[in-house]
């Protein structure tokens, strides 16, 4: 049900949804992040990471990195989040991101570095992060733990929350509240239908403005 769900947000812009979640007064944007190429787009169920990070390298255990676990416990259509604390070190390479890939991950938000761009790039995978940096992240990153609810920013992200990114951003729907944001959008959608055959019939922005804000009938 989650990922049918998921599936209706597709192509539906995250400004749009930005504007519904205000509507119903929901923090789901998440700032700072950015796509590795433009145009992008993807839509997801959250499978969440939590880590920590620190920038001198033998400050973990090299086994501490267990990105292997995190990658084969996804499914086809999984958005990975990981959340790890903004820090400057890759969490994310060449291999790991083919295997995410071949695997049908959806995409990769990042709180933290992504390295091997070119290889990133190469296979096609939607990826966003906080940096770019070629710092290893072997003895540097602790995944402490998988599949719970973690915080980029101030936005808070659980398991199975529907992740929409586009090349305006990231925003995270929370996944009982998505029925509810999908209805705001799709009337949102059907009114800027509206505003733009008025456009092209020539009225004025301010005239386009109000009908769209519902106060010219």
């Amino acid at each position: 049900m989650s990922k049918h769900l998921a599936d209706r947000f597709a192509g539906i812009s995250t400004s749009t949804i930005s504007n519904a979640m205000d509507e119903l007064g929901f923090n789901g944007v998440i700032l700072g992040l950015d796509p590795l190429i433009r145009p992008v787009s993807f839509t997801g169920l959250a499978f969440t990471v939590k880590a920590r990070t620190k920038e001198l390298a033998g400050s973990f255990p090299p086994t501490d990195f267990s990105i292997g676990d995190v990658l084969d416990s996804t499914q086809p259509g999984d958005a990975i989040v990981i959340a790890a604390e903004g820090g400057q070190v890759a969490l994310l390479g060449g291999l790991a991101a083919l295997f995410a890939s071949t695997r049908g991950v959806a995409g990769i938000v990042i709180d933290g570095g992504v390295r091997d761009v070119d290889e990133v790039l190469n296979t096609r995978l939607p990826v966003f992060s906080r940096h770019i940096v070629p710092l290893s992240p072997r003895t540097r990153v602790r995944i402490e733990q998988m599949n719970t609810e973690v915080h980029i920013g101030n936005v808070g992200i659980g398991p199975c929350d529907i992740i929409i990114a586009d090349s305006s951003g990231i925003v995270s729907i929370p996944r009982q509240s998505a029925e509810r944001v999908l209805s705001l959008c799709m009337a949102a959608r059907a009114n800027d239908g509206r505003a733009e055959t008025m456009i092209k019939e020539g009225a004025s922005f301010n005239t386009v403005h109000l009908a769209i804000q519902g106060k010219l009938r």
